[in-house]
């Protein structure tokens, strides 16, 4: 009996020494789960100087270790420390194992840190983190492997109206733009936004509540923003600037309505940034996820269909517009359990723009890209009911040519109760037509080119 206890007062002394020398050293690091929980770990009673920032003075330094995944993705960390905070990368213990240029200085205590542009992580292999804090108390920390899908153009994260919240930490050079094109001298983690111009005039972005930190003495480094027109592969440059600060605000120039711009973000001397971007005179594309946006053309209609991978819509506008700018809604179709939608639009003019407007369960609205259909290789007439009462029937026509039609109003029987003609001009004309000799019922409005034959129906109600 008195080995049993001897034992447990043996493990009772020996707990407190483990969890102390816990983190003191590169040798007994602390070892960090990248699942993206936060977690909160007591700094090191071990003290020492600064390897990467200026803070000087021997404060607490407490070292934590992580393993890299099978691809070598980017471990990302959110960090906040007692004070201002240095997190310096080794590759192993030895003491040339600094890599200074993935060092990074939090002089609020608070940040994002992830490995330098320049740095190649290998698959399956343990890294080091050396935190200096100037205080001692305890360091929350979370980590997660983030690749990040914005770090080319045909990647680039639609923006709008809503603020969207985002970081470069984890982004790298690219070859889609040059550094000239974003004023900058050198390019190190560059992201790409896209939106479309809603009205023809100048666009603007809002990048606020932005933080930076680098290995710079001090974190006023900010970022370069470049603007561009076209499509991935053929970018046009349009203008560029270099912002600092916690609040921004970019214009472009005049642009057309439905102009596709794309933005790339660039981070000063490889700063990670975190921000929220707004984009205003503008609407986004659909989130990830929407895909097979299509236009097809029948003889008197479009077929508009798109397809869906999961996601949190609600419902689904098809909206239509003729001059590409001034859009209505058709129809909406809430979200279902298929992955296809379609709607045909039975009346389209020779013209037609068409967008789908997506309602979010959270009530963020996106816009899928315009895409424009012209009809006037398919048919020389199109009919549009504009209001029907017991005494009118007002037609909207649009005619590719200038020509006499022949026009009859039939009964579902095929009777005819009314004919004549209609001297039509190019372009849209506006009709009248008596119908007060009709009685309550169900009609076809018909018209004759010489070629072919465009009905349309409709319901006198009294």
């Amino acid at each position: 009996m008195a080995m049993k206890y001897a034992s447990i007062f043996l493990v009772n002394v020996l707990l407190p020494c483990i969890c102390l020398c816990q983190g003191s050293s590169c040798a007994a690091p602390i070892n960090l789960t990248l699942d993206g929980v936060e977690r909160t770990y007591a700094t090191s009673s071990n003290t020492a100087g600064n390897v990467i920032c200026n803070n000087n003075g021997n404060t607490p330094v407490t070292w934590f270790s992580f393993t890299t995944d099978a691809t070598a993705q980017c471990p990302l960390f959110s960090i906040q420390a007692p004070g201002a905070c240095e997190v310096a990368l080794y590759t192993s213990c030895a003491n040339n194992a600094n890599q200074s240029a993935s060092g990074m200085c939090f002089y609020d205590g608070e940040g994002l840190w992830a490995p330098a542009e320049s740095f190649v992580l290998t698959a399956n292999t343990t890294y080091y983190l050396r935190v200096k804090t100037a205080n001692s108390g305890s360091i929350a920390m979370a980590g997660q492997f983030f690749s990040p899908d914005n770090n080319n153009c045909l990647g680039a994260h639609s923006i709008g109206s809503s603020p969207r919240t985002e970081n470069n930490a984890c982004n790298r050079p690219t070859t889609d733009v040059l550094h000239d094109q974003l004023c900058a001298l050198t390019l190190e983690n560059v992201a790409f936004y896209r939106y479309y111009v809603a009205s023809t005039g100048v666009s603007l972005i809002d990048i606020n509540s932005v933080t930076c930190d680098n290995v710079a003495n001090n974190n006023s480094n900010g970022f370069q923003v470049g603007f561009f027109a076209g499509e991935c592969g053929s970018l046009e440059f349009l203008n560029c600037a270099e912002v600092f600060g916690t609040a921004n605000q970019v214009t472009t120039r005049s642009l057309p309505a439905g102009t596709k711009v794309t933005v790339a973000i660039d981070g000063i001397g490889g700063s990670n940034c975190q921000y929220t971007v707004t984009a205003f005179n503008a609407y986004g594309v659909l989130a990830e996820g929407f895909k097979n946006f299509s236009v097809w053309k029948k003889s008197s209609s479009n077929v508009i269909r798109w397809m869906v991978e999961a996601n949190d819509a609600l419902y689904y506008e098809v909206e239509r517009s003729e001059n590409g700018k001034d859009f209505r809604a058709l129809s909406r179709l809430y979200k279902s359990q298929t992955s296809q939608y379609t709607f045909e639009d039975l009346s389209p003019s020779v013209e037609n723009f068409y967008r789908i407007r997506q309602m979010k369960t959270n009530g963020q609205i996106q816009f899928s890209e315009i895409i424009q259909s012209r009809r006037e290789n398919l048919t020389q007439l199109q009919i549009r009911l504009l209001t029907i009462s017991n005494q009118n029937l007002d037609l909207k026509i649009e005619s590719m040519t200038s020509k006499v039609f022949d026009y009859t109003i039939s009964d579902f029987s095929g009777r005819v109760l009314i004919k004549g003609k209609w001297n039509c001009t190019q372009g849209t004309n506006k009709i009248s037509k008596n119908i007060s000799s009709l009685p309550m019922g169900k009609y076809f409005i018909g018209l004759y080119d010489g070629k072919s034959q465009f009905s349309r129906q409709f319901i006198k109600m009294n």
